[in-house]
């Protein structure tokens, strides 16, 4: 196909000589003339594949693991009841606190669901599950753990 596009080409102008090797350069210069418009215009027509850092995932509030009385008192407790599914144990702390449900309780970042929903199932734990989601936002829901996983659920 390239040598009967040379000829087209020196059919076309057939006056003027130009070596083949002239028309492979051409032809290659133009094709990174093109793919490099190509890559700018996806750039342009989609923001998030340009030069851009990646977003970092939506992270729970870590301020109970800084302090070691809250991180004793509040996250150590939620965390047994929540890999135990003892929602009896959960309540009355999340429900003097609601904001915990969007709160870290380890170092990873896991919030009291992601906890929950990587405990055994049992009906214990489907129903603590249950409960702690009722309790949430849309948006609690997405809080991601530092190595970027949503609670499934």
């Amino acid at each position: 196909m390239t040598k009967s596009r040379s000829k087209n080409l020196r059919d076309l102008i057939p006056f003027v000589d130009i070596p083949e090797n002239d028309i492979k350069a051409m032809r290659r210069k133009r094709s990174i003339e093109d793919l490099n418009t190509m890559k700018q215009d996806i750039k342009r027509d989609n923001p998030t594949t340009s030069d851009q850092p990646p977003r970092s995932p939506k992270l729970p509030h870590g301020e109970l693991l800084e302090r070691s009385n809250d991180y004793i008192d509040i996250c150590v407790p939620l965390y047994e009841a929540s890999i135990t599914g003892n929602w009896d144990a959960a309540r009355p702390i999340l429900d003097k606190r609601r904001e915990l449900v969007r709160s870290a309780i380890t170092e990873n970042f896991d919030t009291t669901l992601h906890v929950a929903a990587s405990a055994k199932e049992t009906k214990l734990t489907e129903n603590f599950v249950d409960n702690l989601v009722n309790m949430m936002d849309k948006e609690d829901l997405q809080l991601q753990t530092r190595i970027s996983t949503p609670p499934s659920v």
